[in-house]
């Protein structure tokens, strides 16, 4: 996957969850020409505590995203 595509697919990931904003994936070759692509962000809520937020993107060679799964821990 090269760095046009991963671009492509970092600004709809930015748009749709703004705190990931420059935050680089970690990217994972699938069975038939697909990647994942795994973004983590951390968030203090009130109180002093923190919230990890891990965002998983299926998208195929062209870019096109197929699947968005989210989940806080």
């Amino acid at each position: 996957m090269g760095n046009e595509l991963v671009d492509r697919v970092n600004r709809e990931i930015y748009q749709k969850f703004p705190n990931l904003a420059g935050k680089s994936p970690r990217i994972t070759r699938q069975p038939d020409e697909k990647f994942l692509l795994i973004y983590n962000a951390s968030s203090e809520l009130p109180g002093g505590k923190a919230i990890t937020q891990v965002i998983r993107v299926v998208c195929n060679s062209d870019g096109e995203i197929s699947k968005i799964t989210s989940s806080r821990g």
